[in-house]
């Protein structure tokens, strides 16, 4: 690298001539060729909100540690099946279903169960459910009804 007036580098001479030409003397003031101050401090800003977005929407303690506390599953072949389950951060579900009209052109399934689950807002949501020929069936207090 060829050096310029002592030990400064001919690069370092060229951005200092460039930056020197683009001051404004009166106020004493220099502008960048890059980004300004306030574009920066923008910058700045937009990655802080996106980082703190970021740590709001990951899981917060309770979800991201929860277990499994209560499980089982039992297959009845084609007389249906049951199953449950919970969850330590207050998840639960269970449900049964029943094989209808078996052998035939109209055989179908009829489920019914219902599941919970603690809100953001700390409320405890459960829906209740069938599914079956007519559709799935919800219903729960926070399930606006037709």
């Amino acid at each position: 690298m060829k050096k310029v007036g002592g030990d400064v580098p001919k690069y370092l001479e060229i951005f200092h001539r460039v930056y020197k030409d683009d001051c404004v003397s009166s106020y004493h003031q220099c502008r960048s060729r890059g980004t300004s101050n306030k574009q920066t401090k923008m910058k700045v800003v937009l990655v802080f909100a996106a980082i703190v977005a970021l740590a709001i929407a990951a899981p917060q303690g309770a979800d991201k540690d929860a277990v499994v506390v209560k499980s089982s599953f039992d297959n009845i072949g084609t007389d249906g099946f049951s199953y449950e389950y919970e969850t330590s951060n207050g998840i639960a579900a269970q449900e049964q279903g029943t094989l209808k009209n078996v052998g035939t052109e109209q055989e179908s399934l009829s489920v019914q169960g219902q599941f919970k689950y603690v809100g953001p807002d700390g409320v405890t949501y459960t829906v209740t459910y069938i599914a079956d020929d007519n559709g799935f069936q919800p219903q729960g207090a926070h399930i606006p009804s037709a």
